[in-house]
């Protein structure tokens, strides 16, 4: 599967765009942060790194049980998408963010983990057959021009919070 679909998606994406601004309307289970110095605090704890590592672990898990052979393939797809769209998007989107509100690097990092898992989910969704993190949850909060930056609540019951 192809996915120059998803990068046209996410380059029309107004990223950050809204952060700081109050939600209009978004997905049902989100909780809003009102500044970088909260929306920082979790970014960067240890909370929101185990949610987005077990999110992500759970699809490798179940397409290495599952779906072995196209799992086979995970290692050459992520590099293809870490040249073919993460160098750039990261060059024109993320460091200019980062440096507009001073934000440490592990923003860039952070996104660039969604943005990968995002494209994994969404390359390997015909054999998912599982309700995915990145693509359903995390990608359209995203679209909407917030920053999901944490997570509230015991995983995975609890909620994200953004920006």
């Amino acid at each position: 599967m192809d996915l120059s679909e998803l990068y046209s998606r996410l380059q029309n994406i107004p990223w950050f765009s809204k952060c700081c601004i109050p939600i209009q309307s978004m997905h049902p289970s989100c909780k809003q942060v009102q500044s970088w110095a909260e929306a920082i605090k979790l970014f960067t704890s240890q909370n929101w790194e185990d949610v987005t590592l077990e999110a992500a672990n759970q699809l490798t898990e179940f397409l290495h049980d599952k779906f072995r052979a196209q799992y086979q393939h995970w290692s050459r797809i992520a590099d293809s998408v870490k040249s073919d769209f993460l160098k750039d998007f990261s060059d024109a989107t993320l460091l200019p963010a980062q440096q507009r509100w001073a934000l440490p690097v592990s923003f860039i990092h952070c996104v660039q983990w969604d943005v990968l898992h995002i494209a994994m989910e969404y390359k390997y969704r015909e054999y998912s057959g599982r309700p995915s993190f990145f693509t359903s949850q995390l990608l359209p909060i995203y679209e909407s021009g917030h920053y999901p930056c944490g997570w509230a609540g015991a995983w995975p019951e609890g909620v994200v919070v953004v920006i």
